[in-house]
């Protein structure tokens, strides 16, 4: 309870500044929490007040988890833990990059002020859309439902993720010079939305290659709770050597995919047309067969389409 009151106040607080925020041109976020902070109510208070001085909300184009992370910093807890209880009512809830749950408990704990709705954060915050036009209505509602619960499993199977046989999870990528304007413009790196649809390897921005943070040496995944600016050179994987012909497509490729999400949540995509155009174009090619010629055939095709970006 003690926790949830905190980011009842720290909410209330950024609302009441919000239209004068939106009025600044120039903010300042701080990304360490306030001297002499301590742990009583008294001084929890006093900390939601210099908090309020803060344009606390979301950046523009900002994920959901890298809001998580900001508000971390900017509470000062001591431990992830804290701030897991304090944002989902669980301290040993999971922070994840890509598919969020427990969004509702985070609505209901900061009374909406960061979201009106579980369904706005996750429409509009996560890369959930990318995936909803491909599911049937009902899957549709399974998969936001799923959002709301603690299996992030099963969010990405109500997705279609295992079936499609895609990777569990999705890489986090960034744009250093994304990274240096953030840090002149609101005093702190954050994660881009439009840099983590599947399919887009470039920024919309700066149209230079996007960077990847990869896994720990030891093979386990990376530390979630972590802005671009923490990353060493070690722990991010840039695609350097592509040609300007390559990268001029990924950027066309990564326009067209964020150029969809405006319209994924009101389109209902008919699963059988589709199948049915692929089954044809396939026949056109004489690609119908499960020979390992025709995989083979199909394989090269493909690799021909996309050797430029590669």
């Amino acid at each position: 309870m003690e926790n949830s009151g905190r980011l009842e106040r720290i909410a209330a607080r950024a609302s009441s500044c919000v239209n004068a925020s939106a009025r600044t041109t120039t903010v300042t976020v701080r990304n360490s929490p306030p001297p002499h902070w301590h742990t009583t109510v008294q001084q929890e208070f006093e900390f939601g007040r210099e908090l309020g001085a803060l344009a606390v909300g979301f950046l523009h184009d900002e994920t959901f988890h890298s809001f998580c992370v900001r508000l971390h910093r900017l509470v000062g807890n001591s431990s992830v833990r804290s701030t897991s209880r304090m944002l989902f009512g669980h301290a040993c809830r999971q922070l994840h990059h890509d598919f969020p749950t427990r969004v509702r408990d985070f609505v209901i704990r900061s009374k909406g002020y960061f979201g009106k709705s579980p369904e706005e954060i996750v429409l509009h915050r996560t890369v959930v859309p990318f995936y909803l036009p491909w599911l049937s209505p009902e899957r549709k509602k399974l998969a936001l439902e799923a959002t709301n619960g603690d299996s992030v499993r099963k969010l990405r199977s109500h997705l279609g993720m295992k079936r499609s046989r895609i990777h569990d999870h999705l890489p986090l990528k960034f744009c250093r010079q994304c990274i240096s304007d953030d840090r002149a413009s609101v005093g702190v790196s954050y994660w881009h939305l439009s840099h983590q649809y599947p399919g887009v390897w470039a920024c919309l921005k700066h149209g230079c290659p996007l960077s990847q943070m990869v896994s720990h040496a030891s093979g386990g995944l990376f530390d979630p709770w972590q802005l671009p600016s923490d990353l060493s050179e070690s722990s991010a994987h840039t695609h350097a050597g592509l040609s300007i012909e390559a990268i001029a497509r990924l950027h066309r490729i990564s326009f067209l995919v964020n150029d969809s999400i405006y319209t994924a949540c009101s389109v209902l995509i008919e699963l059988e047309s589709v199948s049915n155009t692929y089954q044809i174009a396939l026949q056109s090619r004489g690609l119908t067969t499960q020979s390992r010629n025709s995989f083979t055939r199909l394989t090269a095709l493909y690799l021909k389409d996309i050797e430029e970006v590669g």
